[in-house]
């Protein structure tokens, strides 16, 4: 599980569902802080954390955790 993987897909999952870096905080009851780091790679959300994001994003962890031959993602 890459860091850039990761906040590369919590960035195009949540423009995709046109939600602002404050409203995923408030749907998956983290800080707008953490939504930050997460998003420029800083740090990797704890299990608690991915799993709340997952739900507000109405993805699987696995979406975030896993690469598939289809992502456009870099590591």
């Amino acid at each position: 599980m890459s860091k850039s993987t990761i906040s590369a897909k919590v960035y195009f999952f949540r423009n995709e569902r046109g939600l602002s870096q404050e409203a995923l905080a408030k749907m998956s009851y983290t800080s707008i802080e953490t939504i930050r780091h997460i998003e420029k790679g800083e740090r990797i959300p704890d299990l608690k954390e991915l799993v709340t994001i997952c739900d507000a994003l109405n993805i699987q962890p696995d979406d975030l955790i896993t690469k598939k031959e289809s992502d456009h993602f870099n590591d």
